[in-house]
């Protein structure tokens, strides 16, 4: 019995995850940000969703981001976008 147990929650736990193919950037990878980030403004895409449309972990993004602005607090650097409601999009 435990066998099919545990085949159950395999197959519940697998069937869960997504596969998404590698992507390429296209020509001009400055209107491709700026139409992401006018996408994801508007409500018509969430940034997990860009996130897996790229190829990348957004929890793996969100982690770097984290270190990043704590290794430049402990060094005293002050970046303008560093501050914790301005994200990685502000510019000034």
């Amino acid at each position: 019995m435990g066998g099919r147990l545990a085949q159950e929650e395999a197959i519940r736990r697998y069937s869960q995850v997504s596969w998404q193919g590698r992507r390429w950037p296209w020509v001009d990878p400055l209107k491709d940000i700026q139409a992401v980030v006018a996408a994801i403004a508007a409500g018509l895409k969430s940034p997990q969703q860009v996130a897996a449309e790229l190829g990348v972990d957004i929890e793996e993004i969100l982690d770097q981001i984290a270190r990043f602005r704590q290794q430049a607090e402990e060094k005293g650097v002050s970046l303008s976008w560093n501050d914790p409601g301005g994200g990685p999009m502000k510019t000034g």
